[in-house]
């Protein structure tokens, strides 16, 4: 790889804001730690969720979208794929495709330097909302490629400020929120990303560990809100989004 040439990196010069970036980056690493002793809970709840909205966004990225109640269990091998859509699904796991698997080795590189935020805040996530950047330094950092005299900083700026992003995003959700507010916040995103009708059972298929008592309550809430509504009773309710 020719970004990894020592010729090349020993020409690198490092820009005023990519300094900002690493040392911005370096002091939500020092603050992870303290998460990782206070925060455990919090923590375990926001990895499923990453690995989830992780395998869906990179799939998006690439053009692959499946039924959003097919999401979770197909991530954590709970069912077997029906088709080509599925099938990159569960490919993302063996990191299918050289745009997943440079985005997978990023992670990689960042878990060994004990930069963790990628197992509980979702990069592909930051990436698929900012794809239009993402594209756009891909080709900037590209040029001269095969000469050996690219610009790696674009790329190099655009992965510190997704990074950086993702530490706020983790920042925010381990400081403001307890266990069950934590919870709750899963279970009204599961509602937000089913795309039909669904019971209380189906939800907590979805998302082991968690309370029936507080499903319903989320759900209750919800409707108060005019959100969803219920349909039928007993066994046979259901709920849908309006």
């Amino acid at each position: 790889m020719k970004s990894f040439n020592p010729g090349y990196l020993k020409n690198l010069s490092f820009h005023t804001s990519t300094t900002w970036h690493l040392n911005g980056c370096s002091e939500f690493r020092g603050m992870q730690e303290m998460w990782k002793k206070v925060r455990p809970e919090a923590l375990k709840l926001l990895r499923e969720s990453a690995l989830i909205q992780s395998a869906e966004s990179s799939n998006r990225i690439e053009g692959v979208e499946v039924a959003k109640d097919r999401l979770r269990p197909l991530v954590i091998g709970e069912v077997k794929p029906r088709d080509r859509s599925e099938e990159e699904i569960v490919g993302y796991r063996k990191a299918l495709g050289n745009g997943r698997t440079s985005r997978l080795l990023l992670l990689l590189l960042l878990y060994q330097s004990n930069f963790e935020v990628g197992r509980f805040i979702s990069l592909e996530k930051i990436v698929e909302e900012t794809k239009e950047d993402y594209h756009q330094v891909l080709g900037a950092s590209s040029e001269n490629w095969h000469q050996g005299t690219h610009n790696l900083m674009p790329w190099w700026n655009y992965s510190l400020g997704v990074i950086k992003s993702a530490y706020k995003e983790l920042q925010m959700k381990v400081s403001f929120t307890d266990e069950g507010d934590s919870k709750s916040s899963m279970i009204r995103q599961l509602v937000t990303s089913m795309d039909s009708s669904f019971s209380v059972a189906e939800l907590l298929k979805l998302q082991p560990g968690i309370d029936r008592e507080l499903v319903k309550k989320v759900l209750s809430d919800l409707k108060k809100n005019g959100e969803i509504y219920l349909i039928g009773r007993g066994r046979g309710a259901r709920w849908k989004k309006r």
